[in-house]
């Protein structure tokens, strides 16, 4: 059940409390200590006030969840924008790529990324400066919007697959049980895949979100949908 503040708290000695405030103090604490340690309580005494003060700027603890994923971008600033003779592929991959960067600096916060809505006043300004930007290059509305949607999921999958890499690639440890999944139960070994998981520690991240990114525009500005039912195979 959602409870009504009905007036905000009185300044404290931390200075006036406002909701860019409460969320920055939000994402502070999942930084520092995870989701899990997230509550109205606990942000209450980050801030010096009585919990009950956070619900007059967040009325639950789910607008409190898409508060954090807004406080993220809002991080990164205005998007930047696009140039009059600049290409409309390099300046998406500029803007996805620091999208990408605000989220790997957040890494507690990844899981909040894919599951909550992009709505706050951040991601929604963003998200209509790149649909303008794709709708000039020809772009229909409704491809532009299914093209925005897969940018955006990408580079949220790849920044949890790099923060979820980093668990195993980093720690000898883990990279010897992987190693030994290489071999299979006969004592046969799988080289190539051998090859692949060693190579993973040394994984350019950014470049092969560059070049997802880039695949995924050269599609839709040669007339892809994102949308389309695959080609019917022969039976």
């Amino acid at each position: 059940m959602t409870t009504i503040v009905t007036s905000p708290a009185k300044p404290t000695g931390r200075g006036p409390l406002t909701r860019e405030r409460v969320l920055t103090a939000a994402l502070t604490i999942v930084d520092q200590d995870g989701l899990a340690k997230l509550s109205m309580r606990r942000l209450g005494a980050e801030l010096g006030v009585d919990p009950m003060a956070v619900y007059y700027y967040v009325p639950s603890k789910a607008a409190l969840l898409d508060g954090i994923v807004d406080a993220v971008i809002a991080e990164l600033g205005p998007v930047p924008p696009r140039e009059d003779e600049q290409d409309l592929t390099a300046w998406i991959v500029s803007v996805f790529t620091l999208f990408w960067k605000g989220m790997i600096a957040h890494p507690n916060a990844l899981p909040l990324m894919d599951t909550r809505p992009i709505s706050g006043e951040a991601g929604m300004a963003a998200g209509e400066m790149i649909l303008t930007e794709i709708e000039r290059e020809g772009v229909a509305p409704d491809v532009a919007v299914q093209t925005l949607m897969l940018l955006t999921t990408i580079t949220i999958a790849l920044a949890q697959t790099r923060q979820a890499r980093s668990a195993v690639f980093d720690h000898p440890d883990a990279m010897e049980a992987y190693m030994a999944a290489c071999a299979s139960a006969d004592g046969k070994i799988y080289p190539r895949m051998q090859a692949g998981f060693m190579s993973g520690q040394t994984k350019n991240w950014q470049a092969t979100l560059d070049f997802t990114l880039r695949a995924l525009m050269a599609s839709v500005l040669s007339g892809g949908r994102p949308d389309a039912e695959p080609p019917a195979t022969c039976s």
